[in-house]
C-alpha cells in the first residue's frame, strides 16, 4: 500500500507520503506492485520487490516488501515519461529517447533474453505458467538497446509482453505471445526483442494509444476505433 510496515490492509483510503518537491504525474499498480511519476521525470516505486521488479538495484534484493515509496536511483540521471506495469516487470521511456527494463528475467524485458522451453501441453497456457520458467532478474533499469532512439507516444504491458507505440505511428512489441497479444501469428512464441507489428504500422498508421490486459492488448487510431492486431 506504500503506507508504511504498520499497515497490513486498509478499508478506507489512506494517505501515501511521498518524499519529493514535484507533483505526481501519473500512478501505475500491477499485482502486488505501485509506481509513480513525478511531473519533473522521477520513477518512485514500492510494494513487493519479488524478482527485483522495484528496480532497486541487487543490494534490495533480498527485501520481500518495501512498504514506502522509493525513488528508482537508477534512472535519476534521465528524466522518465513513461512507465507500465507487468507482472513481475517494468518498462520506461526517458527524455533522451532510451527505453529500459527490469525485473525477471524472460522475453517481457526485451533484452534479448529467450524464455525457457515449455513442455507442448504448456505451451498457449496462462501467462503465469511462463514466468514459471525463469529464475533470474534484472534488478536495476536496464536499456533496450535495440529499441529505436525515436519519441515514444505510448507504452503499455500486460502480464508478460509489452508494446510502444512511436510519435511516428509505428508499433512494437515484445515479450510472450500467448494468445497472439503481441500482434503476430499464435505460431510465433516469445519476443525476445521490440519487434515493429506490421498489421498497425501498415494498416493503421495513425495509432495513437494503447493498453494491454493479461493476454491480449488494444490500440486507439486518431478516428477512435480499436484496433485488432490480429
Amino acid at each position: 500500500l506504500g503506507v508504511g510496515e504498520d499497515v497490513d490492509s486498509a478499508s478506507d483510503p489512506m494517505l501515501v507520503n511521498f518524499v519529493t518537491h514535484s507533483n505526481i504525474k501519473s500512478i501505475h499498480a500491477s499485482l502486488n506492485f505501485s509506481a509513480a511519476l513525478t511531473d519533473s521525470g522521477e520513477l518512485w516505486t514500492w510494494g513487493s520487490n519479488e524478482e527485483g521488479v522495484l528496480g532497486l538495484g541487487e543490494d534490495r534484493i533480498d527485501e520481500d516488501c518495501v512498504c514506502a515509496p522509493e525513488i528508482v536511483t537508477g534512472l535519476q540521471e534521465h528524466a522518465v515519461l513513461h512507465v507500465a506495469l507487468g507482472s513481475s516487470h517494468m518498462v520506461c521511456a526517458t527524455a533522451n529517447l532510451q527505453l529500459w527494463s527490469w525485473g525477471k528475467a524472460g522475453s517481457w524485458l526485451g533484452l534479448g533474453i529467450a524464455d525457457e522451453e515449455t513442455s507442448p501441453e504448456d505451451e498457449f497456457t496462462f501467462g503465469d505458467d511462463i514466468l514459471a520458467e525463469s529464475s533470474e532478474v534484472v534488478c536495476s533499469p536496464t536499456v533496450v538497446e535495440t529499441f529505436p532512439k525515436a519519441p515514444l507516444k505510448s507504452l503499455a504491458s500486460g502480464l508478460c509482453h509489452s508494446i510502444a507505440v512511436l510519435e511516428d505511428g509505428r508499433v512494437f512489441s515484445w515479450g510472450s505471445n500467448v494468445d497472439c497479444s503481441n500482434g503476430f501469428p499464435i505460431t510465433t512464441t516469445g519476443i525476445s526483442s521490440p519487434t515493429e507489428i506490421q498489421a498497425c504500422s501498415s494498416a493503421a498508421k495513425h495509432v495513437v494509444d494503447v493498453t494491454c490486459a493479461n493476454n491480449f492488448s488494444l490500440f486507439r487510431d486518431v478516428k477512435d476505433i480499436p484496433i485488432d492486431p490480429r
